[in-house]
Order: C-alpha cells, then sequence, then structure tokens
C-alpha cells in the first residue's frame, strides 16, 4: 500500500478504492481475512479520507479440489458485509461486490471448469465478465424497465 497504492493516491488523487484479494487465504479465518482487509482500507484512508470503497469478495474455488485451495472463503463475504456497514454507520461510503455468493450460484447452474482458467481458483472470460457486471452494479446500482 505504501510503494504503490499511496504514490498513486497522492499523485493522481482517489475516487473509488477497490481491495479484492482472498482467494489464496483459505486458511484464514473470515474474522482475520476481514481485520486484513480493513488494515489496507485505514493505510489508503490516511491519504484519502473520502474515498468511497468497494470490498470484492473471491469467487469460490473448485469445491472438489483436493490441494488445499477450498477453506474458509465462503465464509469471508458475511463478515465483509457486516465490516462494510460498520464503515457506512460511520460515514465511509463502503459496499461489497458479492462475488462469494454470485459464484456459488453459478455453481448451481455450472461445472466449475466452465467458468475458470485454471479449475482451481482463477476465472476465465466468461467469469471476468460476471466480476465486472457485479462491480458494475455494485457502484452504479440496477434498474429495471
Amino acid at each position: 500500500v505504501e510503494n504503490y497504492v499511496n504514490t498513486a493516491i497522492d499523485k493522481y488523487g482517489c475516487d473509488l478504492f477497490t481491495v479484492a484479494f482472498g482467494m489464496n487465504n483459505a486458511g484464514l479465518s473470515a474474522g482475520k481475512f476481514v481485520q486484513y482487509t480493513e488494515g489496507i482500507i485505514k493505510r489508503v484512508q490516511t491519504h484519502a479520507p473520502e474515498t468511497n470503497i468497494v470490498m470484492v469478495s473471491t469467487m469460490v474455488p473448485n469445491p472438489e479440489a483436493t490441494n488445499g485451495w477450498y477453506g474458509n472463503q465462503d465464509q469471508f463475504e458475511v463478515e465483509m458485509i457486516d465490516s462494510a456497514d460498520a464503515y457506512y454507520d460511520n460515514g465511509t461510503s463502503c459496499s461489497v461486490a458479492c462475488m462469494t455468493s454470485l459464484s456459488k450460484s453459478v455453481l448451481e447452474h455450472k461445472r466449475f471448469r466452465d467458468y475458470t482458467g485454471n479449475n482451481i481458483n482463477h476465472p476465465n472470460d466468461f467469469m471476468a465478465r460476471i466480476y465486472a457486471q457485479v462491480m458494475f452494479q455494485t457502484v452504479f446500482g440496477y434498474e429495471s424497465n
């Protein structure tokens, strides 16, 4: 954060900060994961206190993976939502792009290998578009005519 993110914020400003990680943190508890996420946000807010925040929950890894990739990631989203609510209650615009629950919904209709690039934990172009749509809806909302 200090070497890259805050340097860019100081140079260009920051209206919206997105924090998205977690796939490789299978062994962390949801509470510890959110603690790390909030630490990143606080460090960014020292340079851009008025910035809006979007936390992106990770898609779930392959539930059939036996190599240790699947762990606690599916528990992070609920804790992130609670954290976003607390930020919002304290006057910071903060929301969660809920990729975890969405990826679980996709698994009800598609095979995991149909939306992954490596059949373990990376999205392919289809799922990357889903990420983009979820981000767009999270930031701008959705209206149906």
